[in-house]
């Protein structure tokens, strides 16, 4: 199963995440494990809507994929200092 890499920031006193791979897909909360609930929506509602439209997605999309959460620990300096 091919990884697919999420990236998260700490944004004011929300988090933010993206997948580099899949251009325009964000999500934002107050919590890290309300980020990633929310990113797995923002992902399957990114995926069906480029399909429906006929727009092109990466080929991992198309077959089972797993996500790796990365949390950037620069963005957190702002949050705890």
């Amino acid at each position: 199963m091919e990884k697919v890499i999420v990236e998260i920031y700490v944004a004011g006193h929300n988090y933010c995440a993206h997948a580099p791979m899949l251009h325009g897909c964000i999500s934002t909360a107050s919590t890290l494990e309300d980020m990633k609930k929310n990113f797995k929506e923002a992902i399957e509602f990114h995926v069906e809507t480029s399909i429906r439209e006929n727009d092109p997605i990466p080929d991992v999309f198309k077959r089972e994929y797993e996500l790796e959460f990365i949390v950037f620990n620069d963005s957190l300096k702002n949050v705890y200092l």
